[in-house]
């Protein structure tokens, strides 16, 4: 049966879902994204119809500003997987850019052999969660080190740094996000056995290729790596943005012909 339009959610913002779908990509945002649904949404137009898009609502920002921060990616984590567990069970790709690779990645690895397991995973922009052993150093009240690592990343508009206003509305949720992200300790376990496929920008000043050639470690299935021009936030910007949109509809299309029937 092919799933209606479902009822509104805490944790996911459905931005587009027909009246009827038979795949769904849900997005997980980077670290301080105080407007999740806003990087993902001019995706809309480019997907076909039968394919919902949904962005995951993290506590503490937009409509879930009361919402505390999560403490730790393992209570994101738990909370998305609790939520996602009382969806349809459509094929699903989960798309995490950034810390949401880590979040896409542990949520998949919760959900895995249960009937929501992802179809497919992409992880954009992140380390191979392997290479994350130790605890790194917290950001406590260091604004001006939070900002110097923002700035370096790139993808916070020159206007938001130097708005003294701005700042103070964004550096909690920024500092709460880098914070789970220090405290995450990779866990061993057996790789995801659906396919997964890792993207990067060639100029990211953080996360080189070899970090994203190291995700392969992480499945037993079909492993793809795609490079991008661009920095850190590529995902994002006009000068790769008809690649990302090339390579997520071929992305869905490898879904989708799953579902075709033999001879069909």
């Amino acid at each position: 049966m092919i799933p209606t339009a479902s009822k509104p959610s805490r944790c996911f913002q459905k931005i587009a879902e027909g009246s009827e779908f038979t795949t769904r990509l849900v997005c997980f945002p980077f670290a301080g994204d105080a407007l999740p649904v806003s990087a993902f949404r001019r995706w809309q137009r480019h997907l076909r119809h039968e394919t919902a898009l949904w962005v995951a609502r993290y506590p503490g920002r937009a409509e879930r500003m009361n919402d505390p921060h999560p403490e730790a990616v393992s209570d994101l984590v738990s909370e998305l997987a609790d939520a996602f567990g009382h969806e349809s069970t459509v094929p699903t790709i989960f798309l995490g850019h950034s810390m949401g690779a880590l979040v896409a990645f542990e949520l998949a690895r919760r959900l895995r052999d249960t009937v929501h397991a992802p179809a497919s995973v992409i992880v954009s922009a992140f380390f191979a969660p392997q290479s994350l052993v130790r605890e790194r150093d917290e950001y406590g009240q260091d604004d001006d080190e939070i900002l110097r690592r923002l700035e370096a990343l790139g993808g916070t508009p020159a206007e938001i740094l130097r708005n003294e206003e701005l700042r103070e509305l964004l550096l909690p949720t920024i500092r709460a996000d880098f914070n789970a992200c220090d405290r995450y300790i990779y866990r061993p376990a057996a790789p995801l056995n659906c396919p997964l496929t890792a993207m990067g920008g060639y100029r990211d000043p953080l996360v080189n290729q070899r970090d994203i050639a190291s995700w392969q470690d992480q499945t037993e299935n079909a492993f793809r790596m795609k490079m991008f021009p661009g920095g850190h936030f590529y995902l994002f910007s006009e000068e790769a943005e008809s690649l990302v949109l090339w390579t997520l509809a071929q992305e869905l299309k490898h879904v989708r012909a799953e579902l075709a029937p033999i001879g069909g």
